[in-house]
Formats: structure tokens, C-alpha cells, sequence
């Protein structure tokens, strides 16, 4: 019996066909979507950003009168 033997350059081009074929089926996401979608994230970055900074803040202050 004979078997065929598949290489790694085999597979690697078979992966490579394969994924290209996928990513031609892929609907990309319009410039101004993909602004929109960067301005929410930096938006709720900055928001949860200022209330754990003033969490921080008031529990140090807490924290501080306790010590003393």
C-alpha cells in the first residue's frame, strides 16, 4: 500500500488557499462604523477611567482619617 504523505509546505499552502478564500467572504465594516464604534470605546474607557479614579481618591482619603 502506498500512502500518501501530505508535507508541512503541502498543508501550510492548503491553510494559506483556505484562509484567503474565507477572508474574501468577510463583509469589512465601513470607515465611518468603524470611527463611531473607536469614539464609543474611548468614550467608556475615559468614563470607567474618572470613577475609579475618584473611588480611588475618596477610599484613600478614607483610609487616611481611619490612620490617624
Amino acid at each position: 500500500m502506498a500512502e500518501t504523505q501530505t508535507t508541512f509546505i503541502d498543508k501550510s499552502r492548503t491553510f494559506f488557499r483556505e484562509a484567503y478564500a474565507e477572508l474574501k467572504k468577510v463583509t469589512w465594516p465601513q470607515p465611518k462604523d468603524i470611527w463611531g464604534s473607536s469614539l464609543v470605546v474611548i468614550l467608556f474607557v475615559t468614563f470607567f477611567t474618572l470613577i475609579t479614579m475618584l473611588v480611588d481618591y475618596l477610599l484613600g482619603l478614607g483610609i487616611a482619617r481611619i490612620l490617624k
